[in-house]
This record gives C-alpha cells, structure tokens and sequence, in this order.
C-alpha cells in the first residue's frame, strides 16, 4: 500500500493536546511512557569526532532501523504514523493538512515500518534529506522525534523496550531524562 498522506490529522491529538513544553514533545513525544533513550545520528556525531569520514548510514535509514526494532514491541505496526515538518524546502507536497504544536508544523502520513523505504518518494522528493520528524504506532507504545537541529533522535517506549535499544552497541543509545536540558538546547 505505502505510505499515504493523511487527509484526517485526529491521530496526533495526543501530541497536539499533550501538555508539556514543544521541545520535549517534539523530541521526546507526550509524557507518559516508561523509558527514554537518545540515539545519536551517525552522519553527524562520527563527522566530528573523525574529520573526513563519511558515514555509511544516513539518518533516514538510521531512524528506520530504530522504528523496525520498536515496531516489535506493538501490536499496530501495520498501523503507523510519521510526521514531516512543514519547514524542509526541498520537499514537494500537495496543500496537505496540517498539526502543529507550538513553534513546529508537520504533515502527517500514515503507513507500515515496512513503508518507509518509500519516505523520499513520499515527500516528494528522491534527493530530499528530510527526515522524519516524528512517529508513533496507532497504540502509542513507544514514539520517536527528531527535532530540526539536534544530532540525535529521541525515543520513548516500555522500559524494557528501551533497554534492547540501550543493548545493541549498533545504536550507541543512551539513557535519556526528556525533563533535562541537553547541550542543542540554546538552539531554540
């Protein structure tokens, strides 16, 4: 089937009402899960730490490999929403619907893990490095937010669900307080 752009945004009234600051939301999802977990993007924390080096990952196929690992632990993942903040030129959209949260607007798609392949087509736009912004199954057992600057995506799930993805040395997680300040934080 593939993704789909949704012409009905209701499945993002949980972010949209949930209450706490737009930053937290947006890279760490409503309060409420169990655990919490940042996984640095590859493409940008391996570039500075070895000059030259290029990455053999980009962050769309990193933030895939998260979302194929989370959508083991729900029971809707054939049922999945991933957001696309309104803000990447290089994207080509018809005039979609919207939900915003404040300071973030995005378009929403609704779709499988499996689906995500087809993300760039999606959006648009082949070349596009346009990540996904934001994502959740349609049970809201875990959620995973990339904000436009930080280097890192943030996930929320069951604490055991995170503690695989703390496990797999593939990641380079770390544990995650989405109440404490974090270093890209003058960044808003």
């Amino acid at each position: 089937m593939g993704l789909t752009l949704c012409d009905d945004v209701s499945a993002a009234d949980w972010i949209v009402h949930a209450t706490a600051d737009w930053s937290r939301i947006s890279r760490f999802g409503p309060p409420g899960l169990a655990g919490y977990a940042r996984v640095p993007y590859m493409s940008r924390s391996t570039a500075a730490i070895e000059p030259g080096h290029r990455p053999t990952l980009d962050e769309i196929t990193q933030q895939r490999g998260v979302l194929e690992m989370l959508a083991q632990t729900t029971n809707s993942r054939r049922r999945c929403y991933f957001a696309l903040w309104d803000g990447w030129s290089d994207t080509s959209l018809p005039p979609p619907r919207t939900f915003s949260i404040p300071h973030r607007t995005y378009v929403l798609f609704e779709g499988s893990i499996a689906d995500l392949s087809g993300w760039r087509d999606a959006v648009g736009c082949p070349e596009s490095s346009a990540r996904i912004a934001l994502a959740w199954p349609a049970d809201h057992t875990w959620f995973m937010g990339s904000d436009v600057d930080p280097d890192w995506m943030g996930v929320g799930s069951s604490r055991a669900a995170i503690s695989v993805l703390l496990g797999d040395r593939a990641f380079r997680a770390a544990k995650a307080d989405p109440g404490a300040s974090h270093p890209d934080d003058d960044l808003r």
